[in-house]
């Protein structure tokens, strides 16, 4: 592959997340995995220049060391900016819908997020080592300077009750819409494939924080859902 196909809109770099302080003229060791990444996949060498973040010093340009196994970091392309500070909340999906979620949820610039273990969700185990990973290469794609934290699976009303903050439920053939965001701290409630179970529609109707916003007449899939709700949220006014 060549730099050529390596540069992006921005900085014209390709950007790669290191959990590294990174400051001018300092020097990031990679862990093997990203090594092997930048040598093997890449197709980098000594002497290639990359865009680094870490999620708090912003962006940095740097120049690929011996054997892809550190970087010279030289100057700061970008100070850092924190994402909205929006939490998705969303029912356990399969394996595949997780990835996508994943993905579309970091492009869109969530700050969390919280996977929620509900009645109609299908058993599926969730490693979060592969899904933060995930994570982080949907943020190096999108070229966000941060990546979103991605948190331990918890029961639905243990997540509405321990949340600080307005939540906007994208229920199911439900109207409403929002007069005003409270853009402080806000969350995203997603339901899992098999949808809300009448126990919990029943449940979160009764809530005070929570309201629900509609996204439209028919059924969607979960990924499709969270862009749509993200999308209504966004697009709120200030």
């Amino acid at each position: 592959m060549s730099k050529k196909q390596l540069k992006h809109v921005g900085s014209g770099l390709r950007h790669f997340y290191v959990d590294a302080p990174l400051t001018a003229g300092g020097d990031v060791e990679f862990p093997t995995a990203l090594s092997h990444r930048l040598g093997k996949v890449l197709r980098l060498k000594k002497g290639d220049s990359i865009a680094l973040f870490n999620g708090k010093d912003g962006l940095f340009s740097a120049v690929i060391g011996e054997n892809t196994k550190f970087a010279e970091v030289q100057e700061k392309l970008k100070s850092f900016e924190t994402s909205q500070n929006v939490t998705l909340m969303v029912g356990l999906p399969k394996r595949e819908t997780m990835n996508r979620v994943l993905r579309q949820a970091t492009e869109l610039g969530v700050a969390r997020i919280q996977p929620v273990l509900m009645e109609y969700c299908v058993p599926d185990k969730l490693n979060l080592e592969r899904v933060e990973a995930i994570a982080v290469e949907a943020a190096e794609q999108c070229e966000r300077l941060d990546v979103p934290k991605i948190l331990k699976p918890m029961g639905l009303r243990e997540v509405v009750e321990s949340f600080d903050g307005s939540i906007y439920w994208a229920a199911e053939r439900k109207e409403g819409g929002i007069k005003e965001k409270d853009n402080s701290n806000y969350a995203l409630l997603v339901g899992p494939e098999g949808g809300f179970s009448p126990d919990e529609a029943s449940w979160l109707v009764q809530q005070q924080r929570i309201v629900s916003i509609s996204l439209g007449t028919t059924i969607l899939r979960v990924d499709t859902a969270v862009v749509a709700g993200l999308g209504v949220l966004n697009l709120t006014a200030q």
